[in-house]
């Protein structure tokens, strides 16, 4: 581990991205330092999870006795092979809760500080180098950054014409993205974002799908939300333990399923309306498609519900629903084929109509607020790394640079370069990256992504 804690640490300490990929690239032209980084980055950013949360990394760090300095014995290190055969084992399930906890404490205690840091990073999967995540594929020659197989809807403009067919319109919620499968070791429901990273307090949704007996061998597909976007990511991924107890606030808004079969081979031949059908018995409710409604269907499961649609062949009318979901608050629509099949990847056969123009990259540095402003001594702007290019993220939409917000941000500064931060702009019918650099207003943070 000494090696790969020695590599990551120099990339981290790199003041650009630039610099950071040339030296990375450098590395990885070893054939000392490439398959270990391979293994590294594999599976920090595959689809597998090791089953620990942001608190059980925390309580490690608490409980780590560094090495004794005073002993004249040599320096213990961490053997990559023995991380290695420990997070198969997390990730088989063979180690889980307090056993995989004390086998991970076992593992880093006594062993030199920064090598016990990048196994949490590796055990938390977040290695917080200031690169994209995907930029990894390119330079390990092979896919290695893989989200889960969800369907996801295609951006299209509301002169879009709909092809032929029946189309169904939903309303865009603004939660998190949750793919629920069921764990047969533990008999329980876990939820999962698309890069495969377990949202957490979601029991009370697993004790009502149990208990109103929907099949364990389909995968459920949905939004978790608790009343808005910021919510959901405390309640679902919370870094104290403060926000426990609002877990009741958390529901799951269900739009789809498939069998657990269909999910694991990426195939399926079954109509969304058929899904639909059987998504409403699963969860005992009856799905009417109604004219001009909103809000979501009710079913026998007080923290589950199912999205309200509108089913039409007529484009205009479709686009009238997405503009009634916009009066009533949601983001916009999502306008789905019927007949067509699950699809496993961005796909036309769903498309979302947003009212505003939204982007994700990742904080790559900061910029102080300038010398004679009121937020000298906090954040200014965001350096972020968006489609290969540099821009600068300041402005605050729905109050998301409060002053507090951004003396936080700076204080904290070091724990988010390498987070995703989603931003938003004013609708750019060229795609050109000038009007985002000059209108960027900072949405979130995205510890979902």
């Amino acid at each position: 581990m000494r090696h790969i804690a020695a590599v990551l640490y120099n990339i981290e300490i790199e003041p650009s991205s630039k610099a950071k990929k040339l030296l990375l690239d450098k590395y990885m032209k070893s054939a000392k330092y490439r398959p270990r980084l391979t293994w590294y980055l594999g599976l920090c950013y595959g689809g597998e999870t090791l089953g620990l949360n942001r608190e059980t990394v925390t309580w490690l760090q608490e409980a780590y006795e560094g090495p004794d300095h005073a002993s004249s014995a040599p320096l213990r290190r961490i053997d990559w092979r023995d991380l290695r055969r420990l997070t198969k084992k997390l990730n088989k399930r063979q180690l889980t809760g307090h056993a995989a906890r004390d086998a991970i404490l076992e593992l880093i205690k006594g062993k030199h500080a920064n090598e016990v840091k990048w196994t949490l990073r590796l055990i938390e999967r977040k290695p917080r180098i200031g690169l994209e995540s995907k930029y990894f594929d390119k330079v390990v020659g092979k896919k290695i950054h893989k989200d889960l197989p969800v369907g996801l809807a295609k951006k299209i403009a509301k002169k879009h014409d709909l092809k032929e067919g029946e189309w169904i319109a939903e309303p865009k919620i603004d939660g998190i993205r949750a793919i629920g499968l069921y764990n047969t070791d533990d008999k329980v429901w876990r939820f999962y974002t698309r890069n495969g990273k377990e949202r957490k307090n979601t029991e009370i949704i697993s004790s009502e799908l149990i208990s109103q007996g929907f099949p364990v061998d389909q995968v459920l597909d949905g939004e978790l939300w608790a009343g808005s976007w910021n919510d959901t990511s405390k309640i679902s991924n919370p870094k104290t333990e403060k926000y426990d107890h609002r877990k009741a606030e958390l529901k799951i808004i269900a739009f789809d399923m498939i069998s657990l079969k269909d999910w694991e081979s990426k195939t399926n031949t079954e109509a969304l309306r058929d899904r639909r059908v059987n998504l409403a018995k699963g969860l005992g409710v009856s799905i009417k498609v109604d004219h001009l409604t909103v809000g979501m269907f009710d079913t026998a499961c007080r923290h589950i519900k199912v999205t309200r649609g509108y089913q039409t062949i007529n484009p205009k009318a479709a686009w009238g629903q997405a503009d009634l979901y916009a009066e009533y608050g949601y983001e916009g629509a999502v306008i789905k084929d019927l007949d067509s099949v699950y699809p496993f990847k961005r796909t036309d056969n769903w498309l979302k109509l947003k009212f505003e123009e939204t982007h994700d990259g990742v904080i790559t540095g900061f910029e102080e607020g300038a010398e004679r402003s009121k937020h000298k001594g906090r954040l200014g702007k965001f350096l972020v790394q968006y489609k290969g290019e540099a821009i600068k993220v300041g402005g605050s939409y729905k109050d998301s640079m409060t002053d507090s917000k951004r003396q936080e941000f700076w204080d904290n500064r070091d724990e988010l370069i390498g987070k995703t931060i989603e931003f938003i702009v004013q609708k750019d019918p060229d795609g050109g990256i000038e009007v985002i650099a000059r209108f960027a207003r900072l949405v979130r943070i995205r510890d979902d992504k």
